[in-house]
């Protein structure tokens, strides 16, 4: 698969080719995205979400189009 998208109790995520957008306290006001590129950070050492701030724009819709799609969490 090209995208991969997941959610899994707070957790949530998308893979893109080399980049993983991923969210560790969904539904929280103040929950944050993180952005890695694993190509360059397959550790995921290097947030880049303040400095590739499109590419979170980009894949956080991407995220958003898949999540729509979804039953809504049951827990």
């Amino acid at each position: 698969h090209k995208t991969l998208y997941w959610r899994q109790g707070p957790k949530t995520a998308l893979r893109m080719g080399g980049w993983k957008l991923v969210q560790m306290q969904r539904n929280r006001d103040n929950a944050k995205w993180e952005l890695y590129n694993l190509t360059d950070d397959v550790g995921e050492t290097r947030n880049l979400a303040t400095s590739e701030a499109q590419k979170v724009a980009e894949l956080k819709a991407l995220w958003q189009s898949y999540d729509d799609q979804m039953v809504k969490p049951r827990f």
